[in-house]
């Protein structure tokens, strides 16, 4: 099962020059030299998101653009709980793309790279539009809480870290499974027509880089 595990490629996750990460850096330097640890003042959140910036992962950017592929490319597209991670701007660059998280300070920093974000509850969210295409990725609630948020017809695309594909398949008169995205051992991902019961039901596969793909009905 590690195979299945996400491992993030070199430089999907880039720390912006002058950042804590050079700070760590300087840190662990000095105390290389001198056999001691530095006094050390521990950033509060303000200070750390003052200095974030977006970050992309390029295995997920892959499955997304997998996604344009075998199923259609969104006009819509809606990710809530994202803290700072804004892969799906770069993998549909041709559809609008919206951010939306309950952090100010993450909308923030968002929003200083010209990332649409929206500071809010994903369940007081009232989209002008509905979007056809919704990622959830960990997201830390039920998928009902963002239901509202799709069309009807429109695609879900959820891991199962928080159960999330597992509540869809629950309510087969809401949502219609679609199909999976493996990763696979040499590398790459594949997507598969169909959802298997097993999957979401064993515990063993929670934690596994499975994607699953339902729509609204």
């Amino acid at each position: 099962m590690r195979w299945l595990a996400r491992k993030l490629k070199p430089g999907s996750l880039t720390p912006e020059a002058g950042s804590w990460h050079d700070e760590a850096k300087e840190i662990l330097a000095a105390a290389k030299t001198t056999g001691e640890i530095p006094n050390l003042k521990i950033p509060s959140s303000k200070e750390i998101y003052a200095k974030a910036i977006p970050s992309f992962s390029q295995d997920l950017i892959d499955k997304y653009l997998l996604f344009q592929k075998e199923i259609k490319i969104p006009k819509r597209v809606l990710y809530p709980s994202p803290d700072l991670d804004a892969s799906p701007v770069r993998a549909f660059p041709n559809s609008q793309v919206v951010l939306v998280d309950i952090n100010p300070l993450a909308v923030e920093a968002l929003r200083r790279s010209g990332i649409e974000a929206v500071c809010s509850d994903i369940a007081d969210y009232k989209p002008e539009q509905l979007f056809d295409l919704m990622i959830l990725l960990n997201p830390a609630f039920v998928t009902e809480r963002a239901n509202h948020c799709v069309e009807t017809g429109g695609h879900i695309l959820s891991n199962n870290y928080h159960e999330n594909a597992l509540q869809m398949w629950n309510q087969p008169k809401t949502y219609e499974p679609v199909a999976t995205i493996f990763p696979l051992r040499e590398g790459g991902d594949r997507l598969i027509k169909e959802i298997k019961a097993e999957h979401l039901h064993n515990q063993d596969w929670a934690y596994a880089d499975l994607f699953y793909l339902f729509r609204k009905k």
